[in-house]
């Protein structure tokens, strides 16, 4: 990787725009950087980093506007653009941090975001392939092949830093390449076989506790002690105890049982003995009833001879009483029929005293006045319409006045609908101007609705990506797992090869290992003996991991594009902002939604209206045919009534009303109508009267009574008569039952002393007593053999799994404190210091060929992994191996100047080191920044003619220092200059 340009705009003490052209050293190889302490020197290398990663080694809490120049305002521009070229081609990194900027809308400024833009050269064109600020880390190490914080360690230098992995103690040696080399994973496996040795714990201390409260309850169950031999913290003992507590309480149960049976045979026998005795008694209780009911029946029959009697005269006189009842009806006929002729002939008299009541006379009369009524009704209703007519003549009157307002009405709501139409009208062109704004409303809406939907897709894409390194990571340690179980199994095969050589030996054979035909003590196979199967397994274990880990791999790579896809569909905005962003199209489509929903309105009212004109002018013009019409229809009615009032008044007569003369009339009618049958009616009841009088005298002869006096005593009512039947044959069938039941043979043969049913009864509730008693032993015996049973299947199941969590603890605490470094680990070496003690070791390996170069082969870098002592975790120690005295040195004990040196080797070889991880990259670009001023002259000579050999290939380095002796030996120098005003400037400078 090679870095061609870096242009810095309003970047930390530049105001302007400064360009560095390191292209313009490649012949010189090495080139300085120098000026005025402060200028701005490191600056250079600071913008270099924030292009590529965003951040600046001196800001460790980011850099964000830290930035920006303070010489510049609020709303100038702060970028910073490198160009750089890799295997993959040429790139030019473009980046930003928020500042200021007018709103779009309105007066004052809004913060604008931070930016990012990566291009690749295509021919003279740049083709930018990224924009997206948060693909901007995925993208740069895709092209760099480094992280930010191994760029620092293998291109820049920084300034004060690369000494410190020099003299840093072991755990601060740790936390930088543990930082360099990204070895969490190996952290994250101590760190789970931590939580689960401690979950074991927890849960194994929960069984144990579970087995003391399951054998306390037992215990207290059963009221047995617990033996000294039973220890319920290890178990010993414990499933003795139990088992010998159900069966004594199976024994138990088995006694209530026998005890059970025996009272319930008893029970049996003592019912028996006493449904006999009660059937017995129940016998002569029977026929005692019976004894005293016949002797009841005895002394009423008296009564009951009495009232057959009585019954048989009612009986007869019912016979006779409808022809007595017969007769008082037509008695009280002939008194009524006497009653209404008098009453008629009043009536009559008092209406016409001076007609004549004779028969033929009267009826001719009423014939005449039927008639007469007949006209007078006809005129009776010609009278009630008159007033009819009159309202009619009124309402027709009536009716042209209101015609004639309603025209009026009409004539001015014709002005107004005119007058609306045309300030409808003089709308429009202002809604359509509303509502040319739709579409594009629209469109814009869905779009950013759109990218508001790609926005929350990459949140939740966020959180699968998290989701998939943890996947990925126990992945990882799944990996690690089989690899080391693969490990294991192989180092045991090996180890018991002799045990399988040994069981082909055969006397007086050769060993194929010795040659030697006596065996006189060949191996045995071990206990944990490991066939080819075991092996097998292991690799299919391992290689199943392997697929595990690698499709983790491949699912989160999966993700992380899906986001850089969704992240580009959002427009590199948050949901949050393009939520706001939505809402603001929102708002402003439904405001032109409802522009072309009134214009639609508008558009309707005009049409309405204009209808509604034309309309009215069509009523109002045919308003005055109507007109015409209506004064017709007022002088019609007119002459009608002129009519009626003259026919009416000869009907009247001498009444004031036609309706007086026809109520009169009628009074007439009905009066001698009335006479002349109630006269009819008087005749019919002589008649009829002395008809039933002659049946009355031959039904009393009939049923032998002397006269309707004697058959009406003799008569009883309905209700009296059937109460008197219903008590005759409750009697009877009462004697007929007493009579049945005496003769039956259950009542015959029976003792005259009632039976005792003391005794029986006595033995009966003595023997259920005993009964219900052995069923509740029985019971609470059998529901303490279930809670005994209950509890001791609790017990044996704490029992079981204490058991399988003791022995699993034990493996996985080993295990852990194997992995942390502590006991048994003899080398106090933790996992993830043992991976790195063997990145240290190439480290070393690698600066050694500078340090040597660098001091005459005075020193050389020793690894060492002895034990640390006090506790502290071992494997990361670096000595300094003196040639001159052959002892070993810390480093702190190396003076300035051979300090820098062992630490510019230390740099250069993880530079090698962290290159190579990297994939073999090529560095044509390093920048080292001061520190040359702790040496001496010879010994910057010997430093300066390593870093010369370094230029091979093509590398280019640039130097930062004060040194004069440098300024003098490099030609090819960069100066900053700070000016008046207080920024920086920069220029290209040449020595001799």
């Amino acid at each position: 990787m090679k870095i061609h340009q870096v242009t810095m705009t309003g970047f930390g003490p530049y105001r302007g725009t400064e360009t560095v052209d390191f292209d313009a050293f490649d012949d010189d190889g090495i080139f300085l950087i120098t000026g005025r302490t402060g200028a701005g020197k490191t600056t250079i290398l600071d913008a270099v980093t924030y292009a590529l990663f965003g951040s600046v080694p001196r800001y460790e809490g980011g850099a964000g506007e830290k930035v920006r120049s303070d010489h510049i305002g609020p709303t100038d521009p702060c970028r910073v653009v490198v160009e750089l070229s890799t295997a993959d081609g040429r790139f030019r990194v473009t980046r930003s941090p928020a500042h200021l900027r007018p709103k779009q809308r309105g007066s004052g400024t809004t913060t604008a975001p931070p930016t990012f833009e990566l291009a690749r050269q295509d021919g003279d064109e740049w083709e930018v392939v990224e924009s997206k600020t948060g693909n901007a880390e995925v993208r740069i190490e895709e092209i760099v092949r480094l992280s930010a914080k191994q760029f620092l360690q293998v291109i820049l230098l920084a300034q004060g830093q690369f000494q410190e992995f020099l003299v840093a103690t072991s755990d601060k040696r740790r936390e930088l390449l543990r930082m360099l080399f990204d070895t969490r994973r190996f952290s994250d496996y101590s760190e789970a076989l931590d939580e689960r040795a401690r979950t074991l714990g927890e849960l194994l201390a929960v069984s144990s506790a579970a087995i003391g409260t399951h054998t306390a309850s037992l215990a207290g169950e059963t009221q047995h002690e617990l033996p000294d031999t039973v220890d319920t913290v290890t178990g010993e003992g414990v499933g003795a105890w139990v088992d010998e507590v159900v069966a004594r309480h199976a024994e138990t149960v088995d006694d209530a049982v026998a005890q059970r049976r025996a009272t319930e045979a008893a029970l049996e026998t003592a019912r028996a003995a006493h449904d006999e005795a009660r059937t017995l008694r129940a016998r002569q209780d029977r026929r005692a009833d019976v004894l005293r009911r016949q002797a009841d029946l005895e002394l009423v029959r008296p009564e009951i001879d009495e009232a057959r009697i009585r019954l048989a005269e009612a009986r007869r006189a019912a016979h006779v009483w409808h022809r007595i009842e017969a007769a008082r009806d037509a008695l009280r006929a002939e008194q009524d029929a006497e009653h209404r002729h008098r009453t008629a002939d009043e009536r009559f008299r008092a209406l016409l005293p001076d007609e004549p009541t004779d028969a033929d006379t009267l009826s001719a009369s009423v014939q005449r006045w039927s008639e007469l009524l007949g006209s007078l009704r006809e005129s009776a209703e010609r009278e009630k319409a008159l007033d009819g007519l009159h309202r009619a003549v009124l309402d027709a009157s009536t009716a042209l006045a209101s015609f004639d307002e309603q025209v009026t009405e009409q004539t001015e709501a014709h002005a107004a609908l005119r007058a609306r139409r045309d300030e409808v009208r003089a709308s429009v062109p202002a809604l359509e101007q509303r509502a040319a704004g739709t579409v594009a409303a629209e469109q814009t809406l869905t779009a950013l609705r759109g990218r508001l939907e790609a926005a929350r897709s990459a949140d939740r894409t966020t959180v699968r990506i998290e989701q998939a390194e943890r996947r990925r990571l126990d992945a990882g340690r799944e990996v690690t797992r089989a690899s080391a179980r693969r490990d294991e199994v192989r180092a045991q095969q090996r180890a018991g090869f002799a045990g399988v050589l040994a069981q082909g030996l055969a006397p007086d054979e050769h060993c194929p290992v010795c040659g030697s035909t006596s065996h006189p003590s060949p191996a045995a196979l071990a206990a944990d003996h490991v066939d080819e199967g075991d092996v097998d397994r292991a690799e299919a274990d391992f290689e199943v991991a392997m697929r595990a880990s690698f499709s983790a791999d491949g699912d989160l790579k999966e993700l992380v594009n899906r986001l850089a896809t969704e992240r580009e569909a959002g427009g590199d905005e948050t949901s949050e902002t393009l939520t706001a962003l939505v809402g603001e199209a929102e708002l402003a489509a439904h405001d032109a939604a409802e522009a072309v929903a009134e214009l639609h309105l508008a558009q309707q009212s005009i049409e309405q209206l204009t209808t509604d004109v034309d309309a009215l002018t069509e009523q109002i013009s045919s308003a005055q045919q109507r007109r015409a019409t209506l004064v017709a229809d007022e002088a019609a009615t007119a002459r009608s009534r002129d009519e009626a009032v003259r026919s009416l008044t000869a009907a009247r007569g001498d009444h004031d009303s036609v309706a007086g003369r026809l109520a009169a009339v009628t009074a007439h009618v009905r009066a001698g109508r009335a006479l002349i049958e109630s006269t009819a009616a008087l005749a019919e009841s002589a008649e009829h009267i002395e008809a039933a009088h002659q049946l009355l005298a031959a039904a009393l002869v009939e049923h032998e009574f002397d006269d309707a006096a004697t058959a009406e005593a003799a008569r009883l009512s309905s209700r009296e008569q059937s109460d008197l039947e219903t008590r005759l044959a409750d009697h009877d069938g009462e004697a007929r039952a007493v009579a049945t039941t005496l003769a039956s043979a259950d009542l015959h043969d029976l003792p005259d002393e009632p039976v005792d049913l003391q005794g029986p009864r006595a033995d009966l509730t003595a023997a259920d007593a005993a009964d219900k008693q052995a069923v509740a032993a029985e019971s609470t015996a059998r529901q303490r053999l279930a809670t005994v049973d209950r509890l001791a299947t609790q017990i044996r199941e704490a029992l079981a799994a204490a058991g399988g969590l003791r022995d699993e603890h034990a493996v996985v605490h080993r295990l852990a404190s194997t992995v942390r470094g502590q006991t048994p680990n003899t080398m106090k070496m933790a996992l993830e210091t043992f991976a790195l003690a063997a990145e240290l070791e190439e480290i070393v390996r690698a600066a050694n060929s500078r340090l040597v170069e660098m001091t005459g082969g005075r020193y050389e870098f020793l690894h060492s992994d002895a034990l640390a002592g006090r506790g502290a975790q071992s494997g990361l120690a670096l000595d300094v191996l003196d040639a001159y005295t052959g002892e070993t040195r810390p480093p702190q004990s190396l003076s300035g100047g051979e300090k820098f040196q062992a630490s510019l080797a230390l740099a250069l070889g993880l530079a090698e080191v962290l290159t190579n991880r990297a994939g073999g990259i090529r560095l044509d670009t390093l920048f080292i920044d001061e520190g040359f001023g702790s040496l001496d002259a010879d010994t910057l000579e010997t430093t300066m003619t390593t870093l010369d050999n370094l230029r091979e290939g093509g590398r280019t380095i640039g130097l930062i220092s004060h040194v004069e002796a440098m300024k003098e030996s490099i030609p090819a120098q960069l100066f900053v200059d700070r000016t008046e005003g207080g920024w920086s400037t920069i220029r290209t400078s040449r020595q001799g």
